[in-house]
This record gives C-alpha cells, structure tokens and sequence, in this order.
C-alpha cells in the first residue's frame, strides 16, 4: 500500500512540474500531503466555518435587538402623540377600524 502511495506521489510531482490547469494543481497537490496535513486542513476549514456561524448568529441577535429597541421606542411615541394630537389619533382608530374590517371580512370567507 505505502509502495502504491508513493508511486502515486512520484506521479503526481512529475506531473506538477510538467504543468497543469489550477485544478489539476489543487488535486495533485492535495495528493501530495500526508494524512496528518489533510486533517489539519479539515480541522482549520471547520474551525472557521464554526466561527463564521458564530458570527452570523451573533449579528443576526443583535439586529434582533435593535429591532425590538426601535420597536419599543416607536410605540412609546405613538402612544404620547396618540394621547396629545388628535389627527394623529384619528389616524389610528381609522386604520384599527379598517384592520377590523378585513379581519371580518377575512373570517367571514373562511367559514
């Protein structure tokens, strides 16, 4: 077996110095290393494709909670400018009417 992987490995060194298209470089090149740095390799591409996760997952909380910041802040103004300017007061009971509306005529197509 030993004598078979380096037959494969001389093969693959005359090969690489004759010249070959990137591809076939990569391939040969990944022939010629031993077992120990292939499961390096591995061990790095996972570690970084964890942290990677990790990374997405992290901004994907904090975005999260800049939502909900925003959302809090957003009804804590409507709720002044609900109790100060009538407009805008108007404003919210014609779309809460119109909400109610389509959700009547929703549950109504439904049955």
């Amino acid at each position: 077996m030993e004598d078979l992987v380096t037959q494969l490995q001389s093969l693959a060194r005359q090969v690489h110095e004759v010249g070959a298209d990137e591809t076939t470089r990569a391939n040969l090149a990944r022939l010629l290393k031993t077992p120990e740095e292939i499961a390096n390799e591995e061990a790095k591409r996972k570690l970084a494709s964890q942290k990677a996760c990790a990374n997405t997952m992290r901004r994907r909380q904090e975005s999260e909670e800049v939502r909900k910041a925003h959302a809090r802040a957003t009804s804590a103004r409507n709720k002044v400018r609900y109790h100060t300017d009538p407009v805008f007061r108007e404003k919210m009971k014609a779309a809460q009417r119109e909400r109610y509306q389509r959700a009547k005529v929703a549950a109504h197509i439904s049955e």
